[in-house]
C-alpha cells in the first residue's frame, strides 16, 4: 500500500541479496521511467488519508528517481456483481473506487506527474471491469494483461517534454 513503501517492516524487495523497502529498492538504480499502479488494497482506508499517503509516496518516488518520467495510473474498475458473488469486501466497489481515482487525479496534477487512464481498456459500457477478464471481480485473468501492456507501450511521453512542462509548472504560480 502507499502507507508501507518506506516502512522497514516491509523490506520485501530483494536486490542482490539485500532486502529493501520499495523506495529503498528504487534508490539502487536510476530508471528512465517509473510506473505506479496502486490497487484495491487501498480502498479499505479513508479516502483523505489515502490521498495524503499517495502524495507522500509520489514525492518519495520523484526524490528517488529525479531523472525518470513518473507515470501514475488510474485504478481499473471493479466488476461489482462478480466481486459480490466472490465474497470480496463491500468497500471493493466502483462507487468507492471512483472517489479514490479522483484523489489519484488530484495527486497527479499536484505533483506534475503523467496520469495514465489505463482503466479505459478494461471498462465495459456500464463502467464495470469487463466480465471476461475479471477473475474474481477485481483481479484480471491472464487476458487482461496484454491490454495493459499495449496501453503502456502506446502511451508514453518524451522525457524532454515531461521535464520541460514539470519545470514550467514550477515557475508559473497559480492564480
Amino acid at each position: 500500500t502507499v502507507f508501507r513503501v518506506d516502512d522497514p517492516k516491509y523490506a520485501v524487495f530483494n536486490v542482490n541479496g539485500t532486502s529493501y523497502t520499495m523506495i529503498g529498492a528504487l534508490k539502487q538504480k536510476q530508471y528512465k521511467a517509473v510506473y505506479i499502479m496502486v490497487g484495491v488494497n487501498e480502498l479499505g482506508y479513508p479516502a483523505d488519508s489515502y490521498e495524503t499517503g499517495l502524495a507522500a509516496f509520489v514525492d518519495k518516488v520523484v526524490e528517488a528517481q529525479p531523472n525518470a518520467v513518473v507515470y501514475l495510473q488510474i485504478m481499473p474498475p471493479i466488476n461489482d456483481a462478480l466481486a459480490r458473488k466472490n465474497g470480496l469486501a463491500d468497500y471493493i466497489c466502483n462507487a468507492n473506487l471512483s472517489v479514490f481515482n479522483e484523489a489519484l487525479i488530484r495527486v497527479a496534477k499536484e505533483k506534475r506527474v503523467v496520469l495514465l487512464n489505463t482503466a479505459e481498456v478494461y471498462t465495459d459500457e456500464n463502467g464495470q471491469l469487463q466480465a471476461d477478464i475479471a477473475a474474481d471481480g477485481c483481479h484480471f485473468t491472464s487476458g487482461g494483461y496484454p491490454r495493459w501492456i499495449e496501453y503502456l507501450r502506446c502511451h508514453v511521453i518524451d522525457t524532454g517534454r515531461y521535464f520541460y512542462y514539470r519545470d514550467l509548472a514550477e515557475e508559473v504560480p497559480e492564480t
